[in-house]
């Protein structure tokens, strides 16, 4: 009598922490999946900085979203695997997953954003469909310009600074810097 509850209580247990642990590998390969595209994204950040027009800021936007729901989401289910992602516990499988918050170029920032509702695998009491996003922010690779926040008149110096932070000394080889000990012999 006792092992017929016990059982199924032990069954449940196991089923919960199996169902915890595939939501968590889902999470942990989205994420690597938009951390990648982010990456492949940054490196093409300075051709689309010199073709972007400031006065479309609303057709950039528009042009964005479409970007990320097309070409980002082809790039997750290249990566995933479109039968992974039919597979697993996101609710509608592949189709289910949105990019709608994904911003591209923005701030010279790529900022992916991945939402999905959670299915169990097997149904059963208690576990609800819930919302997961998976966010990844990368800096575009956009280059640098020197004189951008300096004009001209004003000559970058190199200074050296202490450990405590207090001093900070102009010369490499000041000897404040190159403390030498030697020993010496006793007379």
């Amino acid at each position: 009598i006792e092992a017929s509850f016990i059982v199924p209580i032990f069954l449940f247990a196991m089923i919960n922490l199996i169902s915890f642990l595939d939501i968590l590998r889902l999470y942990i390969n989205v994420e690597s999946a938009l951390h990648q595209t982010s990456r492949e994204l940054a490196v093409y950040g300075y051709l689309f900085q010199e073709g972007k027009n400031d006065d479309d800021n609303i057709l950039n936007s528009l042009g964005s979203v479409a970007f990320s729901e097309t070409y980002v989401k082809a790039k997750l289910i290249q990566y995933l695997g479109k039968e992974y992602l039919d597979n697993s516990c996101i609710d509608h499988g592949c189709s289910g997953i949105t990019l709608l918050g994904s911003k591209i170029m923005e701030d010279d920032k790529i900022e992916l954003v991945a939402t999905y509702q959670i299915e169990p695998q097997i149904p059963y009491i208690g576990f609800r469909k819930f919302f997961l996003q998976n966010r990844c922010v990368v800096r575009a690779f956009t280059g640098y310009e020197k004189n951008k926040f300096s004009t001209s008149k004003q000559k970058e110096e190199i200074v050296f600074i202490t450990e405590t932070g207090t001093v900070y000394h102009r010369n490499r080889n000041c000897s404040h810097l190159n403390i030498s000990v030697s020993i010496v012999p006793k007379n």
